[in-house]
């Protein structure tokens, strides 16, 4: 006896355009999807998570999608579904815990978009990274001095180019 299968559209990731840069954002679902991607000559078909965001811009809020392997690994390199859940949770994930992806839903963060072109030669906005939420530090006269050295030990990558601007206009 042969395999019942049944014949699905695949359907296309909405695509949406803003300015490449690092926006705050809010992750409001993730689903298992199969896309083709060419290999030399062949197409095949390869299961991944398409993670949708809505994103706060100048223009309003939109949803932005991005893309991970279903591979949820730690180690020398971790799986870029790993890094993601992990900065979503604000903690990391060791090895034989179990993540449902719900427990990641309507978590704050920040997200890195930038311009992807597809096959037909459209240019879109993707997620590419997903950053912590930079918690802002409590304003206290006596232990002001303490928290500033804290400030520099934030890696560089993971300040958000926003809070840096609305700083500088506070400031000047």
């Amino acid at each position: 006896m042969g395999i019942k299968v049944k014949c699905e559209e695949q359907q296309a990731i909405p695509t949406v355009r803003v300015e490449e840069g690092t926006y705050s954002a809010t992750l409001k679902k993730i689903e298992a999807r199969t896309i083709t991607v060419r290999e030399g000559d062949n197409e095949i078909q390869r299961p991944v998570l398409q993670w949708t965001f809505e994103v706060e811009t100048e223009e309003g809020i939109v949803e932005i999608q991005g893309l991970t392997s279903q591979k949820f690994s730690t180690g020398r390199n971790p799986s870029k579904f790993y890094r993601w859940a992990c900065r979503l949770l604000g903690r990391k994930i060791n090895p034989g815990d179990e993540l449902d992806t719900d427990e990641l839903i309507g978590k704050d963060c920040m997200v890195v978009v930038e311009d992807r072109k597809l096959r037909d030669g459209t240019i879109v906005s993707r997620v590419t990274d997903v950053l912590r939420v930079q918690r802002k530090k409590k304003k206290g006269k006596a232990k002001k001095k303490k928290e500033e050295p804290e400030e520099e030990e934030v890696p560089e990558e993971e300040v958000p180019e926003e809070e840096e601007a609305e700083e500088e206009e506070v400031e000047a």
